[in-house]
């Protein structure tokens, strides 16, 4: 079996008992990166527009043994302006 030397490096950088906020978390990139945060022990919070993908991300990060909360979020109605 090959080490993971990335896998290495972030669990020696802290990312265990870390909370990680996700992004696009329901699918893609997003939910590769929330699936790998959670195993390397991180509580990743997933955010998204969409309810569903959510869910199953959410299912299979929790049937893994990792730790995930779920936030349907929808930016896409922000002003740069207002702020």
């Amino acid at each position: 079996m090959q080490k993971n030397y990335a896998h290495e490096r972030c669990i020696n950088a802290g990312v265990s008992r870390t909370i990680a906020v996700v992004t696009g978390a329901g699918r893609g990139i997003g939910a590769a990166i929330a699936t790998t945060l959670a195993g390397l022990g991180a509580h990743v919070v997933l955010c998204g527009r969409t309810h569903a993908p959510l869910e199953a991300t959410s299912s299979a990060i929790d049937r893994s043994g990792g730790k995930a909360a779920r936030s349907r979020v929808d930016g896409s109605g922000y002003d740069r302006e207002s702020v």
